[in-house]
This record gives C-alpha cells, sequence and structure tokens, in this order.
C-alpha cells in the first residue's frame, strides 16, 4: 500500500513540476524577488525541460542498473541449481564383490567427481591385518583419482568365500587363509569405518566425512554361499588354492556339474 501511495505521489510531482515552472516564470522578475535573475523566461523553460530530462535520465540508469544486477543474481541462481543438478555426487557403501567385501565408491551424479582423496582413521587401518589391504587405504589420503558419472570404484576390505581357500597377494607376498578372513569380519562387524576427504565437481570442491559398519549391510552370517556360487567363484578369480590336490578346478567343475544335475532330477520328480 505505502509503494502505491509513493508512486502516485511520484507521478503528481512529475505532472506538477512544469505547471509550477511555468507559473514562476511567467510571474515579473521584480515580484518574484529582489535578486536579479539571468536570462529570460523561455531560457529557464528550457533549462527545467532540460533539468527534468536529465533526473529522468539519472532515474532510468539506476531502475536499468537494479535490474541488471538483479538479472545477473537470477542468472547466477540458475547456474548454481544447473550445477547443483548436475553435479558429481558420491555415495558410500560396503557390498560383496565376487567373494570380497570391498569398499564401494560410487558416483550417481552427472558428472565425474574429480581430485578424489580419501584419508581412514587410523583405528580402522589398524585393524586391518592384510599388509596388502593396509597399505592401499594408507596410500589412499595420498592419491587422486576420478570417478566417472555413473560409475564405480572398489577397494578390497576382506575374502568373503571358500571355507578352505588360501588368497594370494603376490605383491606382498602374503597368503591369507579364507577363515582369517571371516574371523576378522565376524570380529569387526561393529566397527566404525571413518573416513574424511574431499572431491570436485565443476568449479566446487565437496567435502567427505562418512562412517560405514559391516553389520549395516551384511546381516547374520557373513557366509551365505552354496558350494555352486564359490566353485563359480574360484574359477572366476583364480585364486582359490587347496591344501591338497583334490582342491582344484576339476573338482569345481564337478560339484557344478553334480549340483546342477541334482538340480535336474529335482525338477523332473516334481513333473
Amino acid at each position: 500500500m505505502k509503494k502505491i501511495v509513493l508512486i502516485c505521489l511520484m507521478v503528481l510531482v512529475v505532472i506538477l513540476i512544469p505547471v509550477v515552472i511555468n507559473v514562476l516564470v511567467s510571474i515579473p522578475v521584480l515580484e518574484r524577488c529582489s535578486y536579479p535573475v539571468v536570462g529570460k523566461p523561455v531560457d529557464w523553460l528550457y533549462f527545467g525541460a532540460s533539468y527534468l530530462g536529465t533526473i529522468a535520465s539519472f532515474v532510468m540508469i539506476f531502475y536499468t542498473a537494479k535490474s541488471l544486477r538483479q538479472n545477473q543474481r537470477q542468472l547466477a541462481e540458475m547456474k548454481r541449481q544447473w550445477n547443483e543438478e548436475h553435479r558429481a555426487r558420491l555415495v558410500f557403501s560396503l557390498a560383496d564383490k565376487e567373494g570380497d567385501i570391498v569398499l564401494k565408491v560410487s558416483n550417481v551424479g552427472q558428472e565425474a567427481a574429480r581430485n578424489v582423496n580419501l584419508k581412514f582413521s587410523d583405528a580402522f587401518i589398524d585393524s586391518l591385518f592384510v599388509q596388502y589391504i593396509r597399505d592401499v587405504y594408507v596410500g589412499l589420503k595420498d592419491k587422486f583419482f576420478t570417478v566417472g558419472a555413473g560409475e564405480d570404484k572398489f577397494f578390497m576390505l576382506s575374502s568373503n568365500w571358500g571355507n578352505n581357500g588360501v588368497v594370494q597377494f603376490y605383491v606382498t607376498k602374503e597368503e591369507v587363509k579364507s577363515t582369517e578372513f571371516i574371523d576378522w569380519l565376524n570380529s569387526h562387524r561393529s566397527m566404525p569405518i571413518e573416513f574424511t576427504g574431499s572431491y570436485r565437481s565443476h568449479s566446487e570442491v565437496y567435502s567427505i566425512n562418512e562412517t560405514l559398519k559391516i553389520e549395516d549391510y551384511f546381516f547374520g552370517s557373513l557366509v551365505v554361499r552354496d558350494d555352486l556360487t564359490n566353485a563359480v567363484i574360484a574359477i572366476r578369480k583364480g585364486l582359490v588354492q587347496g591344501k591338497d590336490q583334490d582342491s582344484t578346478i576339476q573338482k569345481s567343475l564337478d560339484t557344478i556339474a553334480t549340483i546342477l544335475k541334482q538340480n535336474q532330477e529335482a525338477r523332473v520328480g516334481h513333473l
């Protein structure tokens, strides 16, 4: 309401100013004031018109500049919203990948996440009993990597397959029994896996502050596979080596054939 009244007053002033000026300049100088006035009345009319035109120009410049600033703010907000909708978004979780429990780094955004850097807590790193895995997580704090849009990256945490297998790490010359991994997983189910870091998307830098727990992603016993699944995983990974000649690829193939035959006989029995 106040704004409307103010606008009306401004319009009224603009209309009345020429009338007032015309009245003033039409009055003889002696009647207007006691000091001399330079110029003729028509000169003052021209001056008044120019003066009002100059004021109007300044007003227009002011409102134009104000509109430009407002447009710039709107464009900046639109750009911010577009970047927010299309930026990279990293999601962290624990997953089972072909028999390994892994830290899964997923980019669910529409742009690549660049300069990704992760730093894990000392408590988590100290809990890792495999030197190779520990070195990987320690080294991440000094490395930067990229996760493309829709891409996943995996970092091994532990193995979770086979009851008599051995996992070999050729870099550190380690051989770890799968039962040791199972024991570690079960004893660290509630351990916080804490890490911080950052990544870049467009020109913005986003921080990372995450805490994961094994028990939040796996329920009950961590060993949930049947013999068929374990055999397929063993063949694909090529990492399982038994303590005797019975644990061979041929045995794995025999196991697959036996289970498939049993399933086929079971289906025939139901017909």
